[in-house]
């Protein structure tokens, strides 16, 4: 959970992290940018529901943020985390 990393941060932990922009704690855009200065190399996939052009313009200098439009399905998800580098394996 994104705001457990920046309140208990543990190096080498999570595979990447998967953020909402819409959350009631702090937008998912300001998250990213916390998280980044704590993890430079952590893949961060970050979930829209409105336009999602101008967070890919925001973050296109970062490499480990990819920006996935709402709503997606598996396929979607799993293309955006290999994208990031992360594999991704499926049961059944």
């Amino acid at each position: 959970y994104g705001l457990g990393l920046v309140a208990e941060p543990e190096p080498g932990r999570y595979d990447a992290v998967v953020l909402d922009i819409r959350r009631d704690e702090k937008r998912g855009d300001a998250l990213v940018l916390e998280l980044r200065a704590m993890y430079a190399d952590l893949p961060i996939l970050l979930a829209a529901a409105e336009p999602v052009d101008e967070l890919r313009t925001r973050f296109a200098a970062d490499k480990c943020v990819e920006v996935i439009a709402k709503p997606y399905d598996a396929d979607r998800l799993e293309a955006a985390l290999k994208a990031l580098g992360v594999s991704c394996a499926r049961a059944g």
